[in-house]
């Protein structure tokens, strides 16, 4: 890349003329130096496969163990108000409790609608307010285990807080979801993220422009939950698991190439002739 510049002419769109190009010579290794190479980058690369296979197993098994836990045959139905007991489902500040002039450069995370993606809590487009605002708010400071749903908009957005997130706000427009055993969070996100809540809450949202939910309907949502929460929790954490360790693999085998790739980078190889085989 270096030597593509050098060779490079024009300032404001940079071009290298195949005259020039033609010419260049590149320092290759060994034929039998590049057999030994190409061997080793084709193992990584059916490793990368092999990987990608698993995981697409295992994510199908999780897949699985949800359909079978969240069954008509392993559930009952329970109001969600029922689930969370009392001050469980909080609507995020209204503007009259956050004005847009109070959001701040660098201070406590407000997670909007937005920032909802499946299981995540994305970072991009993150508002932040200050600490002493945040303490005005601490009604709505979220907690590990919450789930979030919008208020508007896409009502299949989910959103999961997880261990770094607690202590963060729920924002205008988001909806938190607490329910009072700790040890079954996670269910709650599982089992508030079925296609038929989804369902529910769009028939039964107000509104024609743009279908809202308040506290009322989310409280009435119909979920089925585990007759036996404790091994449900156990077979999905058993699949979480098995899914970190196959995606922790794959992370090390793109290390791996990365090293490879630098480590062959930096060999030194004898200077090329000036014949076809080096050209």
């Amino acid at each position: 890349m270096n030597r593509a510049v050098e060779i490079s002419v024009g300032s404001l769109s940079p071009t290298i003329n195949w005259t020039t190009l033609k010419l260049e010579e590149f320092a290759l290794p060994p034929l039998d130096q590049q057999r030994r190479i190409a061997e080793v980058l084709w193992a990584v690369d059916e490793m990368l496969v092999a990987n990608h296979k698993t995981l697409q197993t295992v994510e199908r098994y999780k897949a699985g163990v949800l359909e079978d836990q969240f069954s008509a045959r392993h559930t009952k139905r329970l109001r969600l108000a029922d689930l969370c007991g009392s001050g469980g489902i909080r609507i995020g500040p209204f503007g009259s409790q956050l004005h847009a002039h109070e959001y701040v450069d660098d201070g406590i995370p407000v997670v909007m609608p937005a920032n909802l993606a499946t299981d995540e809590i994305t970072l991009g487009k993150l508002r932040r307010i200050t600490a002493a605002k945040a303490d005005e708010l601490s009604m709505h400071k979220l907690a590990e285990g919450d789930v979030l749903l919008p208020r508007r908009g896409d009502l299949k957005k989910r959103g999961f807080v997880h261990r770094a997130q607690d202590g963060w706000i729920c924002g205008t427009g988001t909806i938190r979801v607490r329910i009072e055993a700790t040890e079954n969070r996670r269910l709650l996100f599982y089992a508030l993220s079925r296609p038929s809540v989804s369902s529910w809450l769009e028939r039964n949202a107000v509104g024609t422009t743009m279908p809202n939910l308040n506290s009322a309907i989310v409280s009435d949502i119909e979920v089925y939950w585990p007759t036996n929460p404790r091994l449900t929790q156990e077979l999905i954490m058993k699949a979480d698991a098995a899914i970190r360790q196959v995606e922790n693999c794959r992370a090390t085998i793109q290390t791996l190439l990365i090293s490879l790739a630098n480590h062959m980078d930096s060999m030194s190889f004898p200077s090329p002739n000036p014949t076809p085989s080096s050209r």
